[in-house]
This record gives C-alpha cells, structure tokens and sequence, in this order.
C-alpha cells in the first residue's frame, strides 16, 4: 500500500520522496484508486500554507492567491495543465474525432492552448482572491480533492479511446467497492470542515467534468491522458466558482 501511495504522489506531484523512487508503469496503474488521497494531500498543502501566509504575514489577497496558485502548478508540475492546452488546440482546431485526436497528441502550443490556460487560470487567480478574502482557505482543499475523486471516477467509468497511451488499461486494475469506499470516506473528511461547501463543491465539480465530456470526450468518444488533465483543472475551477457563488449569498 505505501508503494501503491509514493506511485501515486510521485505521477501527480512533484512533491520530494527520496532517491529511492521512481515510476513503475504496472505499479503507476494500480495507485491509481489513490489519487483522491493525493488530492487531499495538494489541497491539504495548499490550504495550510495560504493560512499561515495570511496569518503570519498578512499578505493582500490577490497576492495571495498568485502565491498559492503557483504553489499549486508547482506541486503539481503543471501535469494537468499541459493535458489543458492540449485539449483547448483540439476543440479550436478539430471539427470531426480524427482531426481532434492528432491534434491531441501533437506537442505544439496554438491559440486554443493559451485561451484555455490563461482562461483556467485567470478564473483560478480571481476565485481564491475572493475566497481568501473572505478566510475560505479551505477552498483549495476541496478543489484539489474532489476533482482527483472524480478523475478516479471517470477512469473507472468511461471508456479510453487510444490502444497505446498514459492512461491504457487504468481501469482495468480498479476494484469498484473500493474506489467507491475511498470516496466515501474522503467525503466524510470534507463534510465534516462544511456540510454547504461540500454539496456545493460536488455542484461545481460535476458541472466541471460535464463541460470537459460536451466539449471534447463526446466529440470523440471517450478520454485521453489530455482529457483526462483538462477535466481535473476544469473541476476544480467549477468547484472554486461555486465556493464563491455560495460564499457569496
């Protein structure tokens, strides 16, 4: 179990673990039912530190919330937003799947690329200065844990469509009950800090994963590695927004 957890922190963050690491592709899939508890682990990070940056320093919100945010692409390596800008040059340049799967795979950054990015994290930025300023600093938590849930949900759930990439044969290590069991149980975690901030969370988040399957997993048929990096960004902007619209009234 502690191998499967270092496989998982080790492919979603850049977090340190020793020299004794390092990514194995069968072990790598069979962590993946821990990507929620790597979720909690970023989000768990990313609200302590933006807490004591507020309390010890007292640092305006809108500086905050820059610091935090590059906390986050930093922990995260910036994995899922590179699956982002991918998806945002497929759904400008492909008008039909084939077309949108080359584009997909193609490691060229075009117009759509940096409208999704800095869409994504201008709305990222302007989120967490309201919420900070408001001492939601719990905020990242629930983002950063409940789009991994939901990432683990989709792999288990909806079909691949590449025979050869990063996320082949993913679900077909996942164990249903216990997939369902971590949920739960991250779940209670997040209900226990807000009971509102969790449903609306969960809002925003299913909003976020809808508009990632509209614009880009219908249109071809199912997810990607790139699809799969766009939904977890998505949703966590869904999930940030909804905080906010919920803080707000």
């Amino acid at each position: 179990m502690i191998e499967e957890i270092k496989q998982a922190v080790g492919f979603l963050t850049r977090l340190p673990l020793g020299k004794g690491i390092r990514q194995q592709s069968g072990m790598s899939k069979v962590a993946v039912k821990w990507y929620g508890f790597v979720g909690l682990i970023i989000g768990a990070l990313l609200s302590l530190s933006a807490a004591i940056l507020d309390v010890w320093f007292s640092i305006p919100h809108t500086v905050l919330a820059a610091i935090v945010l590059a906390l986050w692409i930093g922990i995260t390596g910036a994995l899922h937003l590179d699956g982002l800008a991918d998806c945002g040059d497929a759904v400008m340049g492909g008008f039909d799947k084939d077309r949108m799967l080359i584009i997909l795979k193609d490691q060229q950054i075009g117009v759509g690329a940096m409208v999704a990015v800095i869409t994504v994290l201008l709305l990222k930025w302007t989120s967490l200065s309201w919420l900070f300023s408001q001492d939601a600093f719990m905020a990242p938590l629930f983002a950063a844990t409940l789009s991994r849930i939901m990432l683990t949900l989709t792999i288990m759930e909806k079909p691949y469509v590449r025979e050869q990439g990063l996320g082949t044969g993913l679900k077909d290590h996942l164990v249903r009950k216990n997939i369902l069991l971590g949920a739960v149980l991250l779940s209670l975690i997040l209900l226990l800090i807000s009971l509102l901030g969790y449903v609306y969370s969960v809002i925003g988040c299913l909003l976020g994963a809808t508009l990632v399957w509209f614009f880009i997993a219908r249109k071809i048929g199912g997810y990607t590695g790139d699809v799969y990096g766009a939904q977890v960004e998505v949703t966590e902007v869904g999930i940030l927004i909804f905080l906010v619209a919920f803080l707000s009234f």
